[in-house]
């Protein structure tokens, strides 16, 4: 009988420590949402281990982003970017998302920052693939080394 737990209790020791292993990453397609709309298609990338999003369509097809701010900023945290005309034109391949990386491989992405476009603002954020297969992406300001802000979730696109 002793043995059985014991056993039991080792194997559940290892199934805890193997959880982190099998947290969902979010590289992939993500329909995103604002005020229960569907807005965009995000694309997830990852280059040595770090994430990156940029926009690949937007919903509906073709529309324009009419309340965007006239230029990404020159502070944006991607070069590439700063200076690009934004107001009135199509944002198809803007990067939104960037600099998210995992050190603790517990599938919490953090030290990333996320751009609005409508507010030309980069915020500090941290994003997560849930048990239920959404992506919780929380981006706002830091202060005393957490995020306060707003929470969007992200379905993945099949």
């Amino acid at each position: 009988m002793t043995l059985r737990i014991s056993r039991f209790v080792g194997v559940a020791a290892l199934l805890a420590l193997a959880l982190p292993a099998f947290a969902q990453s979010p590289v992939g397609q993500w329909r995103t949402f604002e005020d229960g709309n569907a807005k965009s298609i995000v694309e997830i990338s990852e280059s040595r281990g770090v994430l990156t999003g940029r926009i690949i369509r937007l919903l509906p097809e073709g529309r324009t982003c009419g309340n965007c701010v006239d230029r990404y900023p020159n502070d944006g945290p991607v070069a590439a970017m700063r200076g690009r005309q934004l107001k009135g034109s199509n944002l198809r391949d803007l990067v939104i998302l960037s600099g998210f990386s995992d050190p603790d491989g517990d599938g919490k992405y953090t030290g990333g920052s996320a751009f609005k476009p409508d507010e030309g603002k980069n915020y500090s954020g941290w994003m997560q693939v849930q048990s239920d297969g959404r992506l919780r992406l929380t981006g706002g300001y830091k202060i005393l080394g957490r995020v306060i802000g707003k929470t969007q979730y992200w379905e993945r696109v099949r």
